[in-house]
């Protein structure tokens, strides 16, 4: 519920898709680290290799453009 605020207010202050997107990816990466059990599993969500907003965009497109 948290999230759909944060969400709501991102939005209305008028971010872009590109922040949106890197909002997304930091709650993915710390919903990582809150589940991580170990000092391995953590370290990887550390270390967990994020796609920039272009790659996402480029391969969405690609995606998109299969159909």
């Amino acid at each position: 519920m948290k999230l759909i605020w944060i969400f709501i207010l991102i939005c209305s202050a008028g971010c872009s898709q590109k922040q949106l997107y890197q909002v997304g990816q930091e709650h993915q990466k710390n919903d990582c680290i809150k589940r991580a059990m170990t000092e391995s599993e953590y370290r990887e969500c550390l270390r967990a290799e994020q796609l920039s907003h272009k790659e996402y965009k480029q391969i969405r497109k690609q995606v998109i453009e299969d159909k």
